[in-house]
């Protein structure tokens, strides 16, 4: 019933009230609802080397691996609420050879699919086609820029030609099959190098008959446990665009923490899942050492509302904390955080 009530309100609207029943829910009971969405990362190799991303700098402390299908299907087994899966993280999705299989066992039960990913690596026409028919709903390409030079300066090591080869081959069969599905974008991260570029990204994806889509850039201070070189102003120079119509909210006037002015919703709503099943707190959360626990090892039920996610939810409901528990969002000043220390913490 509660579903049905929400699906009368646009998205955004349903996505706040949906985060405000869950949270008041775990106010009350000490527990979280399971979520309906969450985030797996089918693999964390990635033939990319992106300057502000945790992999590709290099600064991520984290086993490579490919995600086996035993433990994709264990998960969905055991969070049988997911409605919509992002098949994506740290690394290159399309690298993983099972990837297709794991799009098809989704979409079996119903899930909403989607993937990110960067598309510099050459396929068969075999793989292209066996990866439309398992159906996935969306495929986002990073894309910033319409030469390889400029597109160069941020996605390291990237190809612009066969990229827009690999979206031509998509897009003709998805045609040829007569499928609808997926909806393909580029995605446009607007950096100090390509904002010029932004008109002539628009009008090759039309040419290609796809979506275009712009984003904003972060320098990677969203991110509490990686340490990238140079400080926030060197990068804010290097790389954030002059047009402040695309720039990130946090970099508009005085630069100020916490960046995001309200309670962390990916605690009480989603999760992601390494490639070796380690259960990390929220997409931005990179290292191994940070997860909240294995669901590989141990039962989903078990990790949802241990001792770790019980203390960093308390940290946004004004509750009284007594023992501080070594916990990444102890690090973290991307949300607003209401905790309460007992006497004998401060």
């Amino acid at each position: 019933m509660l579903f049905k009530i929400l699906n009368l309100f646009p998205s955004g609207v349903i996505n706040k009230l949906y985060f405000w029943f869950i949270f008041v829910v775990y106010k009350f009971t000490g527990k979280a609802l399971y979520p309906r969405k969450i985030i797996i990362d089918p693999s964390n190799f990635c033939n990319l080397a992106c300057p502000l991303c945790a992999n590709g700098s290099g600064s991520m402390r984290a086993e490579k691996s490919f995600m086996k299908i035993e433990l994709f299907e264990k998960i969905l087994k055991e969070i049988p609420t997911i409605k919509h899966i992002s098949l994506f993280n740290w690394g290159e999705s399309f690298l993983n050879p099972q990837i297709n299989k794991m799009i098809e066992i989704a979409k079996e039960k119903g899930i909403h699919v989607s993937i990110h990913t960067n598309l510099s690596f050459k396929k068969t026409d075999k793989f292209w086609e066996e990866m439309i028919k398992a159906g996935p709903d969306e495929i986002e390409t990073s894309l910033d820029g319409t030469t390889q030079a400029v597109y160069q300066k941020y996605r390291k090591n990237g190809e612009l030609k066969l990229i827009l080869n690999n979206l031509r081959k998509i897009v003709e069969i998805k045609n040829k099959l007569g499928k609808n599905k997926p909806r393909i974008f580029w995605k446009f991260m607007v950096n100090k190098f390509n904002e010029e570029q932004i008109e002539a990204a628009r009008e090759k994806a039309e040419e290609l008959g796809i979506d275009f889509e712009i984003t904003t850039m972060e320098i990677g201070d969203e991110n509490p446990d990686i340490i990238l070189s140079g400080s926030i102003k060197e990068r804010i120079e290097k790389w954030l665009p002059n047009n402040k119509e695309y720039l990130r909210s946090q970099y508009l006037g005085k630069y100020e923490k916490p960046l995001f002015n309200r309670k962390c919703d990916q605690l009480f709503t989603t999760l992601a899942i390494s490639p070796t099943g380690k259960v990390l707190p929220c997409c931005w959360a990179a290292n191994d050492d940070n997860s909240f626990g294995d669901i590989s090892r141990e039962k989903f039920e078990n990790i949802w509302n241990n001792e770790k996610y019980q203390y960093a939810r308390n940290l946004f409901i004004g509750k009284v904390i007594n023992n501080k528990a070594d916990v990444i969002c102890n690090k973290c000043s991307n949300f607003k955080q209401d905790k309460k220390l007992s006497k004998k913490l401060i």
